[in-house]
C-alpha cells in the first residue's frame, strides 16, 4: 500500500493543480455522476464515496475531479489494498456555497442512496465549513485538498474533517516579508467577511502590532493598516467598488484578501478610478485560477483595461 500510494499521490496532485492553474473549463456535465461506473460482474461490494466540487462561485475545485478518478482507478486495480471491495464516489456540486453545500450534503450524501462512508469536498472553505461541522454526527469522515480556511483545524468543532493542505495562515510572513523587503509600511486592506480571509488579515495585524513596538523603540515608522470589510449578502455591507475609493487611503499598495470573483469587480473599479500599475500595486492570491481577471460577464472592463491595473 505504502509504495503505491508513494507513486500515485505525486502524480494526482500535479494532475490536480496543473489542471486547476490552466483555468480548464470543466462542466457538471464533464462529470460521471458515479464513478467508476459499477461493473456487475465484479464480485467485490462497492463503497462510495461522496465528492462534492464547486463548479462556480468564487473559487471552482472541479478541475481536481480527473486527478480523483484517477486515484480510484488505481486503487480498484490493486486488490490488495481493499480485499474485497472497490471504491467509486458520487458527484454533488456546491457551487462554493455554504447554503447549498448544506443542501447537497442533506440531500445527496446523507439521505441519498447509496449510503456513502467517506466525503471528499465541498470545494471551497467557505462550503466545506458547515459541512464539517456537521458529518461528524452522520458519522461521515471528510477530507479536503482545496480548503485552506484557518478556522477548519478546530478540532473541537470539526471532528471528523481532515486537509490536506496547509492553511492561509502560512501566507502570512510572506506578505509582511514582501512589506519589509520594499519598504512599504502603510497598506490598504480589502476584506470579504469570510473567515479564510479575516482570520488571516488578523493574523498579519497582529505581526504588524508586534513589530511596530521595535519600530518605535528604533524611531521607525510604524505600519499602519486601513481595513475595509464587505459581505457577499448585497446592501450597505455588500461589495460595491465605489465605496471603498470614496474616501482617502493611507496608501497606494492594496491586498485583496477576497475570492476572484470579487477581486475582478474590485479591479474594474480601480482601472476606472485611475488606480493603474505601477503607481498602485494590487496584491492578490497565487491561488486563484489562471487569467482570472478575464471579464465572464460580471464587470464592464476589457481585458486590456484590466491589465492596466495589474502587473
Amino acid at each position: 500500500m505504502a509504495n503505491l500510494f508513494a507513486k500515485c499521490v505525486p502524480v494526482v496532485l500535479l494532475l490536480s493543480v496543473w489542471l486547476q492553474s490552466s483555468g480548464a473549463q470543466l462542466t457538471v456535465d464533464d462529470v460521471t455522476r458515479v464513478f467508476p461506473p459499477v461493473n456487475e460482474s465484479d464480485s467485490r461490494t462497492p463503497l462510495y464515496v461522496a465528492l462534492m466540487l464547486a463548479f462556480s462561485g468564487g473559487f471552482v475545485s472541479a478541475p481536481i475531479a480527473p486527478g480523483v478518478q484517477i486515484a480510484l482507478n488505481l486503487i480498484n486495480a490493486d486488490q490488495s489494498l481493499l480485499p474485497g471491495y472497490t471504491l467509486h464516489y458520487t458527484f454533488s456540486d456546491s457551487q462554493c456555497n455554504g447554503a447549498i453545500a448544506l443542501d447537497s450534503f442533506f440531500n445527496q450524501v446523507v439521505w441519498a442512496e447509496p449510503i456513502k462512508h467517506f466525503m471528499i469536498g465541498a470545494g471551497c472553505s467557505v462550503a466545506t465549513e458547515p459541512t464539517a461541522a456537521i458529518s461528524h454526527f452522520y458519522n461521515i469522515t471528510q477530507v479536503s485538498c482545496d480548503s485552506s480556511s484557518p478556522q477548519l483545524v478546530n478540532r473541537d468543532k470539526f471532528k471528523k474533517y481532515f486537509q490536506v493542505i496547509p492553511t492561509e495562515l502560512e501566507l502570512v510572513p510572506a506578505f509582511f516579508g514582501l512589506m519589509q523587503f520594499f519598504g512599504w509600511n502603510r497598506v490598504n486592506i480589502i476584506q470579504q467577511e469570510e473567515n479564510l480571509f479575516t482570520l488571516t488579515v488578523e493574523s498579519l495585524l497582529e505581526l504588524f502590532s508586534d513589530a511596530n513596538q521595535q519600530r518605535q523603540a528604533d524611531g521607525r515608522p510604524e505600519f499602519i493598516a486601513e481595513v475595509k470589510t464587505f459581505n457577499n449578502l448585497g446592501g450597505r455591507n455588500g461589495l460595491d467598488g465605489k465605496k471603498f475609493f470614496v474616501e482617502t487611503l493611507p496608501s497606494n499598495i492594496y491586498i485583496l484578501a477576497m475570492y476572484s470573483d470579487n477581486a475582478r469587480k474590485f479591479v474594474c473599479e480601480a482601472y476606472k478610478r485611475g488606480l493603474t500599475y505601477p503607481r498602485y500595486v494590487f496584491i492578490t492570491y497565487a491561488w486563484y485560477s489562471s487569467y482570472w481577471w478575464v471579464p465572464r460577464g460580471d464587470v464592464d472592463c476589457t481585458v486590456e483595461e484590466m491589465e492596466q491595473v495589474l502587473e
